[in-house]
């Protein structure tokens, strides 16, 4: 459960690999939300095993919740939450979006297709805040897939992507 600074790049590499996630986050967040998220969206996080409560994914989204319900008037904020759920593969009209086809208009929290949604603790959460992208001060993306470089969406690895975090 720690961190090893070993397989960090370092200066100008770093800078590098955090630009290019930055900008893969926010173009997928984008075409998630049909929304356009600009450069200065404060991107943050929350990773690792599917332990609702143990993890802190609930208290995670309830303040997720609290910024929503707030009179927060700062920029824009973008909630990752990169936890690898019971899914079944990238989400087809998302790609088709990412790839410039497909219906425009298309919205999704979840950028894979999760098996019985309707029972998934992140999922009702997410219903039951009520976030809409388009109108709240608060944007949140759920990927509930293992990034290994090939999940049909992103297609980089899990510490490349997360290099473009804020928080």
């Amino acid at each position: 459960n720690g961190f090893d600074n070993s397989f960090v790049p370092q200066g100008d590499e770093f800078e590098k690999c955090r630009e290019n996630a930055r900008e893969l986050l926010l173009k997928v967040a984008s075409a998630m939300h049909g929304v356009e998220y600009g450069k200065d969206t404060l991107l943050v996080g929350i990773s690792g095993r599917y332990e609702y409560k143990n993890k802190g994914i609930d208290i995670f989204l309830d303040a997720v919740g609290r910024i929503k319900n707030s009179d927060y008037k700062g920029e824009k904020i973008l909630a990752f939450v990169m936890i690898p759920a019971w899914s079944r593969g990238a989400d087809k009209e998302l790609v088709m979006k990412l790839n410039g086809e497909g219906n425009a208009a298309y919205t999704t929290n979840s950028s894979h297709y999760l098996v019985e949604p309707e029972y998934d603790a992140i999922s009702g959460k997410l219903r039951y805040l009520g976030i809409d992208a388009k109108n709240d001060n608060v944007g949140v993306v759920f990927i509930p897939s293992y990034l290994t470089g090939n999940d049909g969406i992103f297609n980089v690895k899990y510490y490349d992507l997360l290099a473009g975090m804020d928080l």
